[in-house]
């Protein structure tokens, strides 16, 4: 939930309704707080009222900033350009274009300049962000100027200063915003500011007094260990370095894990105890295993402008190859027992909160793709039974996530989890349906033999693991081959977070000395 706090006092107060809330901005009259959610964009009142959703949005949006004329920029996902929508609400509209040609992966970041004239942004183009850059867009000429190289989520003073951050260090250089030019030499003015590397996030926020508040930290991911965990909740670490891993899927052997790790599919070999990466370019996530082994589908921003389907042959040191170009955005779950149907969920970016379903991806040659579970309600992470006889999903027709299991093929669905459920992970034996309801994981005795049935939810162990993503429904856990133990991932005991904030009053006066103003360049 979103926390108000005035800078002298101590009294928090809760801002009601923004549970799930991230990414706040203030409206130019500090009257509104615009946020973003899992599936919207939403602004709420700070004289008590509830909030106001202004349009739908993709879950992994990617900052905003509240123009004077009250139109809000934001970036939709990770494959986007910046978009705007008016404040009151609306349909939002391009205004930035990912250049593919040149490598781009995504504009972020958005910052409005007063008068609205222009809009600064970070361009990205995968990796970590040291390499991203900072333009500015005109939005009178519709040109784009490069501003700042290795500078990511610039931030504008009016006093005439850009504030960015590069590896865990904000800079400072003095900007004419008339011209869109920088006119001085860039300085490192604040170290040790709480960076993330895998989002290009620097925790800091600047007034238009000049004043800075920040999260001392370090220029690092959280660091999370992978662990086997037997069905009592017993903890067994693997022997790999820290780093920071989630989406664990273990190999149809057992001998292979393929996990997400800093934007990139990883393969780390159990027996060999050595890490391999398969992927190099653009935000790779939800790794899936072809039955033969021989092939990991997952989602890419690789080349495309919305997250699509890619495979990969993970020995082979190809480049991976895209396996559908319609659609929208899509992740994968997981095959079918002969290889030849892929079950993914596909979101449409114009509602996600309903246009949110199950599709199947059948060929290879063509592929071809076609709806299997389309209601108003979202639906997502299908998982084929090892037979092939039976399909797990996630629905939240019931106004909560919950397990259903549903012949394949066939329509009728049985009821798997009680009281809310997401990650729906079969046995390899196919006699149990494995789910998490928060920090607790069940077992579900199924039969898939004659008629589909599902028995009562056992509570196996409760843990601070890792929580796959809601939206799109990502498992953030696997079951070996006997059933016996679970592959998860949990935080390295000697991971930091930020502890406080710390506050500068009257920081410009430390800027003009530091960077100041010479001619343009």
């Amino acid at each position: 939930m979103l926390v108000l706090r005035a800078i002298d006092r101590t009294e928090e107060t809760v801002l009601r309704g923004t549970e799930g809330g991230f990414g706040p901005f203030f409206s130019p009259d500090g009257n509104w707080v615009a946020f973003f959610t899992e599936s919207a964009l939403k602004k709420v009142p700070l004289d008590g009222g509830g909030p106001v959703t202004i349009c739908p949005t993709a879950p992994v949006s990617r900052g905003g900033s509240w123009a004077d004329d009250d139109t809000i920029y934001f970036t939709q996902d990770f494959t986007s350009g910046v978009q705007r929508v008016a404040a009151a609400g609306g349909q939002p509209q391009d205004v930035t274009a990912v250049d593919l040609a040149a490598k781009e992966s995504n504009h972020l970041f958005p910052e409005v300049l007063p008068g609205g004239e222009a809009v600064l942004f970070t361009v990205w183009k995968g990796g970590t962000f040291e390499a991203a850059s900072t333009w500015a867009f005109s939005t009178r000429t519709g040109r784009r100027t490069l501003l700042l190289e290795g500078a990511a989520e610039a931030r504008y003073l009016p006093q005439g200063y850009l504030v960015f951050a590069r590896a865990g260090t904000l800079f400072a250089v003095a900007f004419d915003a008339k011209t869109l030019s920088i006119l001085g030499a860039a300085a490192p003015v604040i170290e040790g500011v709480w960076n993330d590397p895998t989002t290009g996030t620097a925790h800091y926020a600047i007034s238009h007094t000049g004043t800075l508040v920040y999260a001392p930290g370090q220029y690092t991911v959280a660091s999370r260990r992978l662990a086997w965990v037997d069905r009592r909740g017993a903890i067994e670490f693997l022997p790999c370095e820290p780093g920071f891993y989630s989406e664990p899927k273990l190999s149809p052997d057992g001998r292979r894990l393929a996990i997400q790790s800093l934007n990139d599919i990883w393969v780390y070999d159990l027996k060999n105890r050595t890490m391999t990466r398969t992927t190099f370019s653009g935000v790779n996530q939800a790794p899936v295993w072809t039955p033969d082994g021989r092939h990991i589908a997952f989602s890419s921003s690789h080349n495309v402008t919305r997250p699509a389907l890619y495979w990969v042959d993970p020995e082979g040191g190809g480049n991976p190859e895209i396996l559908s170009r319609d659609g929208e955005v899509q992740f994968p779950s997981s095959w079918s027992p002969d290889g030849t149907t892929l079950a993914y969920a596909e979101i449409k970016l114009v509602n996600p909160e309903t246009d949110f379903d199950v599709w199947l991806l059948s060929g290879p040659v063509p592929w071809k793709r076609q709806p299997l579970i389309r209601t108003p309600f979202k639906d997502d992470q299908p998982m084929f039974s090892p037979d092939g006889r039976a399909l797990a999903w996630v629905s939240t027709d019931s106004g909560r996530s919950q397990v259903y299991v549903r012949p394949y093929p066939g329509t009728s669905r049985t009821l798997v989890s009680i009281g809310g459920g997401t990650e729906p992970i079969w046995s390899r034996s196919g006699t149990e349906l494995f789910y998490r309801d928060g920090r607790r994981f069940f077992s579900v005795p199924v039969s898939t033999t004659g008629t589909l049935t599902a028995g009562q939810p056992a509570l196996l162990f409760e843990g601070d693991f890792d929580s796959g993503s809601l939206t799109p429904g990502i498992p953030s856990y696997d079951v070996a081959l006997d059933g016996r133990r679970f592959i998860l991932v949990t935080g390295a005991a000697d991971a930091e977070s930020p502890s406080r904030l710390d506050v500068v009053l009257n920081w410009v006066e430390e800027l003009r000395q530091r960077a100041p103003r010479q001619g343009r360049r």
